[in-house]
């Protein structure tokens, strides 16, 4: 059954923008239905759902965001302690699980989210992946992964680089924390946060030529 688009139209947001916030809709829809998004046909039968590409995505993060630097320093240092304070450290973040940094600048409804919600870095998600070899295999499918895999394979390929997982944890009950343990969440983070930064850097430089 088809899905049908619910896309805002806002004047200020161009058709690029309002089609990749319908990307993002749809590819949820998708992933709360099970569906998988290849089987969503547009009226040529061919797929409606495509790989964003950078410069479509860079465009609307700059039009939704309002800027075209949105990675900040102050944005990391706030997930950071974040990350260091969190007790539940382990949950959020299992041992071995990869997670790709990635902006997400709508709801999953497809509307651009509201200022309060950037001011507060919420387009900026954490999206579990699976474990894949070079060839881009499946290694090992776990149950957290489940939900973000699909946006992130929809995602540019230059989004889909910036990685990070937190290898181990010292050997302590679930709840229990040492400081090496909060040290290396934190370095994990800290390098896949630098890599996006580059990423959009580029991007964007890219974009002005």
């Amino acid at each position: 059954m088809p899905i049908p688009d619910t896309t805002p139209d806002k004047p200020r947001y161009s058709q690029t923008t309002k089609e990749v916030c319908n990307t993002f809709r749809i590819l949820a829809d998708c992933a709360q239905k099970g569906i998988d998004p290849a089987t969503i046909l547009d009226e040529e039968g061919k797929p409606k759902i495509r790989k964003l590409e950078m410069e479509n995505y860079l465009l609307a993060v700059r039009e939704i965001l309002g800027t075209d630097e949105p990675l900040t320093p102050t944005l990391l240092n706030a997930r950071l302690n974040y990350l260091f304070q969190n007790g539940k450290l382990k949950i959020h973040y299992p041992a071995g699980q990869k997670f790709c940094l990635a902006i997400i600048p709508c709801t999953q409804y497809g509307f651009p989210i509201k200022q309060d919600a950037i001011e507060s870095g919420l387009f900026l998600r954490e999206l579990a992946i699976d474990e894949r070899d070079e060839k881009g295999e499946l290694i090992e499918k776990n149950k957290i992964s489940e939900k973000d895999n699909q946006l992130y394979e929809y995602l540019p390929d230059e989004v889909r680089k910036c990685l990070f997982k937190i290898e181990s944890y010292d050997e302590k009950p679930e709840f229990k924390l040492t400081d090496d343990d909060r040290k290396r969440a934190v370095k994990a983070y800290k390098g896949a946060y630098k890599n996006a930064q580059t990423v959009f850097n580029q991007a964007k430089n890219r974009s002005k030529n």
